[in-house]
């Protein structure tokens, strides 16, 4: 998430307790990354991934990019680049239900 989309996120997220979050930071040190999370008020768990290792298995070539999980730990749906609350619900919707 840049920081043009982190507002609109923690709204979503906000918006959306039935569903669990978790932050992959690809890019930044671990002291940026706490201060990324600190600045916009983010309560979810994010995870260190230095070497993109799990981004990569994820099929993320690009940031930001997001990846919807179901329960089983299938990836339904994944969008690349900026979005927005919209963006997000369309693929909230992709969850089986």
């Amino acid at each position: 998430m840049c920081q043009g989309e982190a507002g609109a996120y923690a709204s979503f997220v906000k918006n959306h307790p039935e569903l669990q979050f978790v932050g992959l930071d690809a890019a930044d040190t671990p002291e940026r990354a706490r201060a990324f999370v600190k600045e916009f008020g983010w309560k979810w768990p994010s995870i260190q991934d230095p070497e993109r290792r799990l981004s990569k298995r994820l099929g993320s070539d690009y940031q930001p990019y997001v990846a919807v999980i179901d329960a089983d730990g299938n990836v339904v749906a994944t969008f690349d680049g900026g979005g927005d609350e919209a963006t997000w619900e369309a693929l909230v919707e992709r969850l089986p239900d």
